[in-house]
């Protein structure tokens, strides 16, 4: 920048044009950055970067090289290492280690795809970064910094942001497990999903360079190299990296409902309150458009109502900031330009072992990886069981490398309890690798208070195979609805049909395997309901819970609250 007699006063900010490469010792780089007052007017933010191999010094405008002592004696960070703030999309350079889509090939002729879910949320980054950032290109998208060299950037259709989805009402399952405290007036607590993303943008990789930390782990290894070795390298890169992303904003919200009366009471004045909001003959009068809240607003007002009732309630988690241009934030956005988009979702993942060179290295990288997935990295996969090394045995001899799934016992949403009757349902934990789960121990007894009881003996004990399935059918305890369709878990339903009424139990279930080891129980503790009230009693239990609708006079703030009775 020019100072009052002409010349340029590099403490005013960059120019690149200035004939001096704007002061940079190396790089010269141009942003457009929209105004703050209109964001559809850009203007030109100038700044110095360096080539690969250096990093930008304190001052802003010189460059360093990465093995340089920084001023001071500290050592600069290590030049395998970006963290956020340092570049957009930053994640795409590294691995992560926490479940994604993989698919892998058929082995032995077994078919050994479907291993993980496509699509998932990624939290799990790597220490190390795979590949090298540069900034030779132009990569540079409106409303963004210069990005790396290699990423391919776009800005979703207007008609893909800002978009909401509310899921439908389900029973709690959070209510449904563990020490479960069921009301028969109420019924089962309920709860919906409110999401609402914008801001989206979809990144990929493009052209790619390893890092030279990568590329030494990389070298070091061979088709004489041990599976710890390759494990190492797993460990220290991360087992995947992302070659799509979508980023952007993400808002999740859970509803909570006491009762399923209360979530359709709740919904329907919400729609009676749409009708108001959008009556046209109001609107004329009125002299303008009034703004219908969200469903999560809407629930909103009511958690924060002062009746002192539980009836409602909801818990938001936000990644990122809401952008000014979306109006369904529950938080006002920023003003000015739209806020740095985070990573919502991994799109596509690829095996970190897809990046050695040789295809027997990657083969027994591959063997590696599927070792540390289903063998607890102690043993090989062979088709679709593992072969435990002999040091992975236990106390009993038995093969111990593939771990033992855990169930998860809890109430069946489909049927709710009677003073009699309970059924639960837990999901069928047959892998495609493995462990094989051959049975389920169901124990149940009743206790005199929560948290006593026999835990080591029990008088009641089932095997659903051979109790339930192929042995006689017990007139107390039946087999529900077993659902299983395509490569989902199936769902294990069971109905305890002869308990005694406002009496406390728990209910336990283990998982068996082929070698005959038994998982960590999943407990369950549940007082069964009294006899059945009248139904007036009952109508009096449930109207304090009931909502009430307030009529108020502006109808941009009219939001259902909890009214006295």
């Amino acid at each position: 920048m020019k100072d009052g007699s002409g010349c340029y006063d590099y403490r005013q900010g960059v120019d690149c044009s200035d004939g001096q490469n704007g002061g940079c010792e190396q790089l010269c780089l141009q942003q457009t950055v929209p105004m703050p007052d209109d964001t559809t007017t850009y203007n030109i933010h100038m700044f110095c970067s360096c080539v690969e191999e250096y990093r930008l010094g304190p001052d802003g405008r010189s460059c360093l090289l990465l093995s340089e002592p920084c001023p001071g004696g500290a050592l600069c960070s290590d030049h395998d290492q970006h963290g956020p703030g340092d570049v957009m999309f930053w994640e795409m350079l590294h691995g992560f280690d926490n479940g994604t889509g993989l698919t892998f090939p058929q082995e032995g002729g077994q078919n050994l795809s479907e291993v993980l879910e496509n699509g998932t949320h990624t939290e799990s980054t790597a220490r190390r970064q795979i590949f090298r950032v540069s900034f030779r290109e132009r990569n540079v998208i409106q409303g963004l910094p210069q990005l790396p060299d290699g990423l391919q950037v776009t800005f979703l259709p207007t008609d893909q942001q800002c978009q909401v989805h509310l899921s439908d009402p389900v029973a709690d399952r959070q209510q449904l497990e563990g020490q479960v405290n069921y009301s028969e007036v109420l019924g089962y607590p309920i709860v919906q999903q409110w999401t609402l993303r914008s801001n989206l943008h979809h990144v990929s990789l493009g052209a790619r360079n390893l890092s030279p930390g990568f590329l030494r782990a990389a070298s070091s290894l061979s088709s004489e190299s041990s599976r710890q070795e390759f494990l190492a390298l797993l460990g220290t890169f991360g087992r995947w990296y992302a070659a799509e992303a979508l980023y952007g904003y993400e808002t999740k919200c859970t509803l909570h409902f006491s009762s399923k009366r209360i979530q359709r009471h709740t919904w329907l004045q919400y729609q009676k309150l749409s009708k108001v909001t959008y009556d046209p003959l109001r609107q004329a009068r009125r002299g303008r458009e009034d703004k219908l809240p969200s469903f999560a607003a809407f629930v909103t007002s009511l958690s924060e109502d002062d009746s002192g009732t539980q009836a409602v309630s909801i818990e938001c988690d936000d990644l990122g900031q809401c952008p000014m241009s979306c109006d369904q934030c529950l938080e006002p956005g920023p003003s000015g330009p739209n806020p740095t988009p985070v990573l919502l979702e991994v799109l596509k993942a690829v095996p970190v072992c897809h990046l050695l060179q040789d295809n027997h290295t990657q083969e027994l990288c591959r063997k590696a990886l599927l070792s540390t997935t289903w063998c607890s990295g102690k043993g090989d996969v062979v088709d679709n069981w593992c072969r435990c090394d002999v040091d992975a045995f236990d106390s009993n001899g038995l093969p111990g490398c593939a771990p033992l799934p855990l169930p998860s016992l809890h109430l069946s949403p489909a049927l709710e309890p009677t003073s009699t009757l309970v059924a639960f349902e837990w999901e069928d934990l047959e892998q495609p690798i493995g462990s094989k789960i051959i049975d389920y121990l169901i124990q149940y007894d009743a206790l005199g208070e929560a948290g006593a009881g026999p835990d080591t003996h029990w008088e009641n004990q089932l095997s659903f195979l051979d109790d339930l399935l192929l042995g006689p059918r017990s007139p107390c305890v039946s087999i529900g609805r077993n659902v299983k369709s395509g490569p989902t878990p199936g769902v294990f339903t069971l109905i305890f049909k002869c308990l005694e009424p406002d009496t406390l139990y728990k209910f336990s279930l283990q998982t068996v395997d082929s070698t005959g080891r038994r998982s960590e129980p999943s407990n369950l503790h549940m007082r069964t309901p009294c006899k059945v009230v009248d139904d007036i009693k009952g109508e009096g239990k449930m109207k304090p819970l009931l909502l009430h609708v307030c009529e108020v006079k502006s109808v941009v703030k009219q939001l259902v609250h909890f009214c006295p009775p």
